[in-house]
């Protein structure tokens, strides 16, 4: 019997597929726009990090001027404009769901 989903909830980064490789390129696009470039121990600065803390860190480490929740928003932002990124997950995911289709980064059932 074939199930049908009117919605499906989940958590991308690590537990069904590997998105993590977004947010280190995001890093080095943000950082790269004050001049600033990644360090190779970066990453592993932020291991264990939520979100929050992570902006909390960039912007006290680096003296970002923008508040925290600017921050935020500005990556979420770089996420969402990266459409390759956007439909690459949307299309595993959705695989595991049923059939869908992609248009402008947008997943649609």
């Amino acid at each position: 019997m074939k199930r049908t989903f009117d919605a499906v909830i989940f958590d991308l980064d690590g537990t069904l597929i590997d998105s993590m490789w977004v947010w280190s390129k995001i890093d080095e696009a943000y950082l790269g726009r004050y001049g600033l470039e990644v360090e190779d121990s970066f990453e592993a600065e932020l291991e264990g990090k939520s979100f929050t803390e992570t902006a909390v860190y960039v912007k006290e480490r680096f003296q970002i001027s923008e508040s925290v929740e600017e921050i935020k928003a500005e990556w979420n932002k770089m996420v969402l404009s990266d459409t390759g990124a956007a439909q690459k997950a949307c299309s595993r995911i959705f695989r595991i769901c049923g059939n869908t289709r992609t248009q402008n980064g947008n997943c649609y059932k």
